[in-house]
């Protein structure tokens, strides 16, 4: 059985069918399959035949035949007339370069794009190419299609076209190269050509290919008329009546093969089962009469469920991602506790395929992606992206810290070392405080920072520049990588690039580099933006260290694998299938207009392939019913299964009889709850405050944790990385304008707003400030001013008094009290300012703000009086400094009774936490309490 085309029945394993075909081969010749030619879907089926011919020949010595992935045709298949006229194809880095620039001129007489639009523009543009030269369809039909037709935005792409019908051509002739789609199926006309006039005499076979590529299709039927042509295709189906074969849909499984056959002349009746076993399973009679076109509510219908076709397919659907993930973990983990089991997840959802991996290594398992990982989410690719915002960008505390903190930045020092000078860097001068601006123009004075600017000051100046070329911007980030990631001399490990990403790392950028006279020259400032395009393009992927029997695939990496146990994981309309791409040059009927394929193609392409992976002996159909907090609808596939076998009652057996959810609820589930006594903040009476501010009184009443943090154990949370611009930050603005505004001669709003501008002033170029705190700034100095120009009969003013008095025995009450206005008869008031809402009187009588009250009492008791002798209070007023008028002025009534009321309390909490036996408890309501990390308060409060 050495010629002619056969099948593959979707029940068989492929790739363990012509293996045993090969070995059988090289038992009759051993230089058989030497002789051997073979052409497979892509470059994973290649490994796995080699690994399954190695493993059914227990290991014997057998010769391989040589094997071609049909993505790849080498030239060295064609005659050497052939190859004469065959020029290289476009270099990836330079083809997007040049397309960029073509695409950034025309823009900007067309549309006005910038530079960066002008790269996205530009990829999507090379997808156009790509799909068009693997139809071999040539670039000058796209004047075919008439602007005139089309709406107004239509007629501004469509005159774009200039670029590629035009331009481009030119471009690709003065290199002497061609577009890779257009060239790959060149060659393969060129071998269907030199194969029909000269037949080779050696066996020649195309495995597993559904000749989706009109060039792949016209191949096979050169290799079906060759003298040892031998074609296997998977998954035909015969039992399909021939007036629905002959009308199938786009969308249908079987189209692309019943588009195959037609260019093949060939019809289903001269095809037969090629097969180890029985012919057609009933799974994969039940999958192909499921998708056929006939009415579901025939009753023949019942006939198409036969007995064990639905055994061992489950269809898991649940909530959300995280449980389909974690869920399809589990089922992945379960495939190991058979021996030589295998298992995958098939799915097209990236996102899946990466929470799925993460989820694996719960129990330390690291499981192969065919997609591999994008540099950009590496180590190396996430220090590539750091440094070149250090060097390029504006300077920023967040990315310098986190460059500083990337295991790869040494700088020639030892890990403690360079960790220790971070962390040391990060509290002195990143916290609270604003580092920003020409970082060449910063004045910081640690050893840290001068290693930094010694290496990326030549960087630094470029930002001044308006354009530099790619090819330096290039050299000055690598070489400024070399020296941040030097490594200690004592030091061992890998290298920046030296282990499998950091060699993938080198490979890129000198590919990058060679291209980069291609691209149009840059600003520095973009420089960052351009390279993460290209590290999120580029894929890497570890060679070594995965579980053997563990794999994710894509679908396309999946065709012709057959694992014990499947996922078809992410089965959501627009996922999996894919919907029709919508590409932002050509609509789907300028598209089919001009020769390319309707989108819908795509849909029965991968439907073929999804009825193949059904035939496994173990399958997973997973979904989840919500994708990022967004309500998802079933794939049509999923629909489709569900509505045939709810038509014969038979919808039930394949939901799952073993609860994965309720499994994955048992992962984290403790074997017992211990309950434990709240912990109690009891320090020793001798580590008790003895010395308050008035303001740390409400807090030891209302949050008695929040002081203990404060004053006894003394922790102080970090600020925020930079310059905090909140309302504390604004609230301290305010207090310092009004303390430096008692000293002037002249009170006006634009003095005042002089004032404040002094402090804004470094702060300018945030545009919070500007257009935020500024103007609110105006509306307090409005308020100040109103409420000032009504107290003429004050004899004088003070601000910013500070004061401190032992008001109890052996306990001590300080203040600064914002404002105090000197009245007739060695009299005061008391006022504290608000830039938000001041409490109301109830509150002050409730003992819910004692501030004004205390310092009341400290008045009272001569606390001021190395600036203030008066000790008579008659008045204590919040000012809410940016309300209106009316409502600017809360005066607090019955002086001397609130006073007297905030002593008693005080006195009370004073002895009450003297107590060694009293507890420093957080408030019952967790958000109330300064610290509800160290409290724990929601943890405790679950228990109580």
């Amino acid at each position: 059985m050495d010629k002619g085309v056969f099948n593959v029945p979707g029940g068989e394993t492929f790739l363990e069918t012509l293996s045993q075909f090969l070995i059988h081969g090289a038992k009759q010749d051993p230089l058989h399959n030497a002789k051997t030619l073979i052409f497979l879907p892509t470059r994973r089926a290649c490994r796995h035949l080699t690994e399954n011919v190695g493993r059914l020949s227990q290991n014997h010595p057998i010769v391989l035949p040589r094997m071609i992935p049909i993505t790849d045709i080498p030239n060295d298949l064609l005659p050497v007339h052939y190859q004469r006229d065959l020029v290289p194809a476009v270099n990836a880095f330079s083809r997007l370069g040049l397309l960029s620039k073509l695409v950034y001129e025309a823009g900007q007489k067309i549309l006005g794009v910038s530079y960066n639009d002008a790269m996205q523009l530009a990829s999507s543009l090379i997808e156009l190419l790509d799909e068009a030269g693997d139809e071999g369809v040539q670039l000058t039909n796209f004047k075919k299609i008439v602007p005139e037709v089309y709406a107004e935005h239509w007629q501004k792409i469509l005159n774009f076209f200039e670029v590629l019908t035009d331009k481009w051509p030119r471009i690709l002739k003065e290199k002497n190269v061609m577009d890779p789609a257009y060239r790959r199926t060149i060659i393969l006309e060129k071998l269907t050509e030199s194969w029909q006039k000269e037949p080779p005499k050696t066996p020649i076979i195309g495995a597993g290919l559904t000749g989706t590529l009109p060039s792949v299709a016209r191949l096979l039927k050169s290799i079906k008329d060759l003298p040892r042509g031998l074609i296997l295709i998977p998954g035909l189906d015969h039992t399909l009546d021939e007036a629905h074969w002959q009308s199938l849909p786009y969308s249908h499984p079987q189209y692309a093969l019943s588009r195959l056959l037609k260019i093949m002349d060939i019809t289903r009746s001269d095809i037969k089962n090629w097969s180890l076993g029985s012919n057609v399973s009933s799974r994969q009679q039940l999958f192909q009469n499921i998708f056929h076109p006939y009415d579901l509510r025939n009753a023949k219908t019942k006939d198409l469920i036969e007995e064990g076709a639905l055994k061992k397919i489950t269809l898991l659907e649940v909530s959300n991602d995280e449980e389909e993930a974690s869920s399809v973990a589990m089922i992945l983990r379960g495939v190991l506790e058979a021996p030589q089991k295998t298992g995958a997840l098939i799915t097209p959802d990236r996102t899946l395929a990466k929470r799925v991996l993460v989820h694996l290594r719960r129990w330390g398992l690291s499981v192969d992606d065919s997609a591999g990982t994008r540099l950009c989410e590496t180590l190396h690719g996430r220090f590539f992206a750091l440094s070149a915002a250090l060097l390029f960008k504006e300077f920023d505390s967040v990315t310098f810290l986190s460059f500083l903190k990337h295991p790869f930045c040494r700088f020639g020092m030892s890990t403690k070392l360079i960790r220790s000078q971070s962390r040391d860097f990060e509290k002195n001068y990143l916290r609270g405080k604003e580092l920003k601006g020409d970082p060449s123009r910063i004045e910081c004075y640690h050893s840290l920072w001068s290693r930094v600017v010694e290496d990326a000051q030549h960087a630094w100046q470029l930002q001044k520049q308006k354009a530099t070329s790619l090819k330096f911007l290039i050299e000055v980030h690598v070489k400024f990588c070399d020296a941040a990631s030097k490594r200690h001399q004592d030091e061992t490990g890998f290298s920046l690039w030296q282990d499998d990403i950091g060699q993938a790392s080198r490979d890129f950028f000198e590919n990058l580099l060679k291209s980069a006279s291609d691209f149009t020259d840059l600003r520095a400032e973009d420089y960052p933006g351009f390279l993460q395009n290209f590290l999120a393009s580029e894929r890497v992927r570890q060679p070594w260290g995965h579980h053997p029997r563990l794999f994710i695939y894509g679908p396309l990496e999946a065709r012709l694998m057959r694992p014990d146990v499947v996922v078809l994981g992410g089965l959501n309309e627009g996922v999996w299938p894919k919907g029709k791409s919508e590409s932002p040059w050509l609509s789907n009927t300028m598209k089919t207009q001009i020769g390319l394929p309707d989108s819908e193609q795509n849909i029965g392409f991968m439907a073929h392939d999804f009825c193949q992976f059904l035939q496994c002996d173990e399958v997973y159909l997973s979904r989840s019913q919500r994708s990022q907090g967004t309500p998802t609808f079933p794939s049509r596939w999923v629909l489709r299964l569900k509505t045939v076998l709810k038509g014969v009652d038979k919808e039930s057996t394949i939901y799952p009889a073993q609860n994965w959810l309720g499994w994955r609820h048992l992962l984290d589930q403790p074997k017992e709850i211990v309950s434990v006594k709240r912990p109690k903040a009891c320090p020793p009476v001798s580590a008790r405050p003895k010395k308050l501010r008035v303001t740390q009184i409400d807090l030891l009443s209302k949050d008695p944790y929040g002081l203990y943090v404060d004053e006894i154990l003394k922790l102080r949370p970090l600020s925020e990385l930079g310059l905090e611009l909140n309302e504390a930050f604004f609230g301290s603005v305010v207090h310092k304008v009004l303390e430096k505004s008692t000293k002037l001669k002249d009170l006006t709003l634009e003095n005042l707003e002089s004032l404040g501008m002094e402090f804004f002033a470094p702060h300018t170029r945030h545009p919070k400030v500007t257009y935020y705190w500024m103007p609110r700034f105006r509306k307090v100095a409005e308020n100040f001013l109103k409420i000032i120009t009504q107290r003429s009969h004050v004899k004088a003013i003070y601000a910013e008094i500070q004061g401190a008095n032992e008001v109890i025995p052996g306990f001590t009450l300080t203040t600064k009290i914002d404002h105090l206005e000197l009245h007739e008869g060695q009299a005061v008031k008391l006022i504290d300012y608000k830039t938000g809402k001041a409490p109301s009187y109830s509150e002050v009588q409730k003992q819910n703000a004692l501030q004004l009250p205390l310092e009341g009492l400290l008045v009272q008791r001569g606390a001021l009086s190395d600036r203030v002798s008066a000790t008579k209070v008659i008045g204590l007023e919040y000012w809410q400094l940016q309300t209106e008028q009316d409502e600017a002025v809360v005066e607090l009534g019955d002086v001397d009774h609130l006073i007297q009321e905030a002593q008693k309390r005080l006195r009370y909490l004073v002895e009450y936490y003297d107590d060694p036996s009293t507890a420093y408890r957080p408030p019952l309501t967790a958000e109330k309490t300064l610290y509800p990390h160290l409290a724990r308060n929601a943890e405790w409060l679950s228990i109580l």
